[in-house]
């Protein structure tokens, strides 16, 4: 009997649009962005205001896989987390934003990963 053979058309293509979807994955800075652009606006009207100093400083950082939000000031940090020693309550003005806006963060980046991989192509 006779070898048989099976053609497959479209492994090139599967392959490499496979590959490329790859590569997106392991950058997904335009949805880090899209976060920073959602939540900034909400974190600074939360920052607690004597001076304005700490509200002028906090920076949204997108970044390829996700976004950090904080400020350099010495300060910053005691004033989000607290400090007890020093009877400083805590003012979780980045925390209480991420906390209750995390189905938006997931929902842009389940959007953005669905769209890398709407691209994939081929068999």
């Amino acid at each position: 009997m006779g070898a048989s053979s099976t053609r497959v058309d479209g492994v090139d293509r599967l392959a490499r649009t496979l590959e490329d979807a790859a590569d997106d994955l392991d950058d997904l800075s335009s949805v880090s962005r899209a976060i920073e652009t959602a939540l900034l606006p909400r974190i600074l009207a939360r920052v607690p205001r004597r001076s304005g100093r700490l509200r002028s400083s906090v920076r949204a950082t997108a970044r390829a896989t996700g976004t950090d939000f904080g400020s350099p000031l010495i300060y910053g940090n005691p004033i989000h987390w607290g400090w007890p020693a020093r009877h400083i309550a805590p003012q979780r003005f980045v925390w209480d934003v991420l906390t209750a806006e995390t189905d938006l963060v997931v929902a842009k980046y389940a959007d953005g990963v669905d769209a890398i991989l709407g691209r994939v192509e081929g068999v």
